[in-house]
C-alpha cells in the first residue's frame, strides 16, 4: 500500500470517528441527520478512493467506483427522505408530537 493511499484511508477513518463523536453534541434530529450524512459521505468516499489507488486499474477498482456512485446517490436521497418524514410527523415548532 502506498503512503498516499494509506493517508487517504486513515484520514477517512479519522473523519468518520471524529464525526461520530461529534454527533452527540447536536440536540435535534435534523442536525444529527445532516451531520451523519456528511460524515458518511466524506469519510467513506475517502476510504474507497484510497482503496482504488491501492488496486490500480482493475475490475476491483471499477466495482469500488460503482459502489461509491451508489453510496453518493443513496446517502443523500435517504437523508432527504428522513427529513421530509420528520417534517410530516412533527408540529409547527419542529418537535415530534
Amino acid at each position: 500500500m502506498s503512503i498516499f493511499s494509506f493517508f487517504i484511508v486513515a484520514f477517512g477513518v479519522l473523519i468518520i470517528f471524529i464525526g461520530t463523536l461529534g454527533l452527540f453534541k447536536f440536540q435535534d434530529f435534523l442536525t444529527r441527520t445532516h451531520a451523519a450524512s456528511v460524515i458518511d459521505t466524506l469519510g467513506t468516499t475517502l476510504i474507497i478512493l484510497g482503496l482504488v489507488i491501492v488496486e490500480g486499474f482493475t475490475i476491483t477498482s471499477f466495482k469500488l467506483i460503482l459502489l461509491l456512485v451508489l453510496l453518493l446517490v443513496s446517502n443523500s436521497t435517504i437523508s432527504h427522505i428522513l427529513a421530509q418524514t420528520f417534517f410530516k410527523i412533527s408540529n409547527k415548532k419542529g418537535e415530534v408530537s
